[in-house]
């Protein structure tokens, strides 16, 4: 495959801590030769891409990840705040502006879409413009978690509320192949034993995961990322076991890059073959 070829674009699922997968995923991505050249990001989608997008580097992105052990989070989420969620958010706000060296989306070296959700009107938001610390914020807004954002006259929550997947905007910024990572699977909430108290978190579950389903039609390629037992909102696991979540996930993908590279082969026919019918009227 030539440089062109290998031209892609990611699709970043929402899935709280389970998006270390997304880091493991594009590490061999990279190592196996393909240029990311537009990614979009719902949540957790939206972190990773964006520090990726502003360094290039997936290794920088994967030391600040694993940096962040429970001392350091729990010191970021000491951050409380009478509204409608339990964290304001302005300490992780600052800190990933940090990681970011204070970049705007102008200045990043791959293109990027963070997605967020109007609670007025429930409709999509792109954010693709400003300061991205800020857009990542939004997009990142759990309700519960985390306070609702005032954002250029919007009240904005996480953009996994409205499309966990983001592939449609993938394709809307202009990647002719679309790889969507899906965080929701890996776990039979059907199946656990039923406990009152999660009952909103197991409801939720279920509606995302169907419509990450859904959302992952638009994708060129689907990676459904292995994510083994643990759960969105597993902030503050060992650093090992993040490390076994990007080792599991740079594995799976690594398996998949073969599949991939036949299926943009496919498609590059098909575009060839419907030039040539076009050409022949």
């Amino acid at each position: 495959m030539n440089s062109k070829d290998r031209k892609i674009g990611l699709a970043l699922g929402s899935g709280g801590m389970r998006g270390l997968a997304h880091i493991g995923v594009i590490k061999a991505l990279c190592s196996s030769g393909f240029e990311i050249s537009h990614i979009a990001g719902s949540s957790v989608g939206a972190l990773i891409g964006g520090l990726y997008a502003q360094s290039g580097d997936i290794g920088q992105v994967e030391e600040i990840v694993l940096g962040l052990d429970r001392k350091k989070l729990a010191g970021l989420f000491l951050d409380f705040k009478i509204g409608g969620g339990v964290v304001e958010g302005e300490k992780i706000e600052k800190f990933i502006d940090k990681c970011l060296g204070g970049v705007e989306f102008g200045q990043l070296k791959i293109a990027f879409c963070a997605v967020a959700t109007d609670v007025k009107s429930g409709k999509l938001v792109k954010i693709k413009s400003g300061k991205v610390s800020k857009a990542i914020m939004v997009s990142g807004a759990l309700p519960v978690i985390f306070n609702p954002v005032d954002y250029m006259g919007r009240i904005l929550i996480d953009g996994g509320v409205s499309m966990p997947v983001p592939c449609r905007v993938v394709k809307q910024m202009g990647a002719k192949f679309v790889v969507g990572v899906n965080l929701y699977c890996g776990r039979d909430y059907l199946k656990e034993k039923f406990r009152m108290y999660d009952l909103t978190f197991r409801t939720m579950a279920i509606m995302l995961s169907n419509l990450a389903v859904f959302n992952m039609k638009e994708a060129d390629y689907g990676i459904v990322a292995d994510v083994g037992g643990w759960g969105v909102l597993d902030f503050f696991m060992e650093r090992s076991e993040k490390e076994e979540i990007i080792r599991r996930n740079e594995k799976l993908a690594r398996e998949k890059i073969s599949e991939i590279k036949e299926m943009m082969k496919k498609e590059e026919r098909g575009f060839f073959s419907d030039l040539g019918r076009l050409f022949r009227k």
